[in-house]
């Protein structure tokens, strides 16, 4: 077994701000660093032998809450002022701040240490969402981000504007995943919420409409500075572990019912007359052992207006407009827009919902009314039964135990074979790394089936 090595280093809270000089700590005796991407706070614990009292002087702790703690794990006979910078910066697993300090006394002294990384702060500060400029997703968390940094300026998240959030889609994204295809523009306004709410929210489909985005804050040792990341999940990967030919420490694995949707009422908006349409979307095969688990889905709201606005935009001159060229009517004045019919543009669906190739038509607003709310049934029941689809059957999560490896990265797409679980290259999301001198476990959990929707 190779030898493991660790640094840890102090940096004490002078003023506002820490002291510039590292102070090694010495005598560690067990380090567990937990790692998360999302609501999942960054945290850490270490164990320090304290046999000759060196910890406590005139009996105050030499390390205290708020002083910053960096950790550094590593494997092999390198000694840290001997490895490169490279080598330096791809061993760091957290720069946090202190909690708690405690002493036990027992056999011995043992000192332990508790601490928080830089996301603690996204979780506690409070914002505003109010500049209805704002309207792509990434331009709206660079604002948040800003505020954060305002209450916090010795504790800043790089991010914070345009210039800090680069172009790279694996860091900071400005476009969705292929690199050229821009962000909807949704309006966002709230007041005074947790930051952390309103990036998971913006980090949803419904925002970027590219599926569900991962994001977090991680100590970028390069540039010495906290980063912000934000990106598009990967939808493949070559990283795999097969249980029998890796060293694998353990496997705990299992399937939840937890999360299961196999029933939706869907909203998709208000009819030609205002009133409020919705439909029920339902898969009786996908029933768990306490029957339907239902959820009240709005994401489908804008379907109505959606189809009105086509119509409009393809047929200008049969819509009634004001001085400003803004149409006043969800009806157009005529149903005649060739041949003396009004026809739409789209088809008609059949008793299952599958377009006919044929366009659906009207003579009347009755008949207007009732094609736009048939069509927005469909549109809207297909993107719900992805949602059923994706979320009607049970997950697999749990953990997966290795030798100390620096290898993996909070938010990654591995691929398991297990024989144990009969599973074959299974793709599971690494949600979290728990790291301590011997082991790390990745805490896994099965993506959604459809990368392109995100969680509701």
């Amino acid at each position: 077994m190779k030898r493991r090595r660790c640094r840890v280093t102090l940096l004490k809270k002078s003023g506002s701000t820490w002291s510039s000089t590292e102070i090694t700590l010495t005598d560690i005796n067990s380090i567990d660093v937990k790692r998360g991407i999302g609501k999942i706070k960054d945290t850490f614990e270490l164990k320090i032998l304290n046999a000759e009292n060196d910890y406590y002087k005139n009996g105050v702790s030499v390390i205290e809450e708020d002083d910053r703690i960096k950790i550094w794990i590593w494997e092999g006979e390198t000694d840290w002022s001997d490895l490169t910078t490279v080598q330096q910066n791809a061993c760091f697993q957290i720069d946090g701040s202190v909690t708690s300090v405690n002493q036990t006394l027992s056999t011995g002294r043992t000192l332990t240490v508790k601490g928080v990384g830089m996301m603690d702060v996204v979780f506690k500060g409070l914002v505003f969402v109010r500049d209805t400029s704002l309207t792509k997703p990434h331009l709206i968390i660079q604002n948040i981000i800003a505020q954060l940094n305002s209450y916090n300026p010795y504790r800043k998240i790089y991010g914070a504007n345009p210039t800090e959030w680069g172009t790279t889609l694996t860091v900071r994204a400005t476009t969705k995943r292929d690199g050229t295809t821009a962000f909807e523009d949704k309006a966002y306004t709230c007041s005074y919420k947790p930051a952390v709410e309103i990036i998971e929210d913006l980090s949803t489909n419904k925002y970027t409409g590219d599926g569900t985005y991962i994001f977090k804050v991680g100590y970028n040792p390069t540039e010495s500075r906290y980063d912000f990341y934000w990106y598009a999940k990967e939808t493949d990967t070559t990283d795999s572990l097969t249980e029998g030919t890796d060293i694998i420490h353990e496997i705990n694995l299992k399937q939840s019912n937890e999360g299961i949707i196999n029933a939706v009422i869907y909203h998709v908006g208000t009819d030609c007359n205002n009133n409020p349409r919705d439909f029920l979307a339902y898969d009786p095969t996908r029933q768990v052992a306490d029957g339907a688990s239902w959820r009240y889905y709005t994401e489908t709201g804008d379907q109505i207006q959606a189809l009105i606005e086509n119509e409009w935009e393809n047929n200008t001159a049969s819509f009634a407009t004001d001085s400003g060229g803004n149409r006043t009517s969800n009806y157009p004045t005529a149903y005649d827009n060739g041949g003396g019919k009004w026809t739409f543009q789209f088809d008609t669906r059949d008793d299952s919902g599958v377009p006919t190739g044929t366009k659906a038509e009207a003579t009347d607003a009755d008949d207007y009314n009732d094609a736009i709310v048939e069509e927005a049934k469909w549109a809207g029941r297909d993107i719900v039964m992805k949602v059923i689809d994706r979320w009607g059957e049970s997950k697999w999560s749990g953990s997966i135990t290795i030798p100390q490896s620096n290898s993996y990265t909070e938010g990654q797409l591995l691929k398991l074979t297990s024989e144990s679980y009969n599973l074959s290259e299974y793709p599971l999301r690494v949600e979290e790394i728990n790291q301590t001198i011997w082991d790390t476990t990745l805490k896994v959990k099965e993506d959604e089936k459809s990368i392109v929707l995100s969680s509701i």
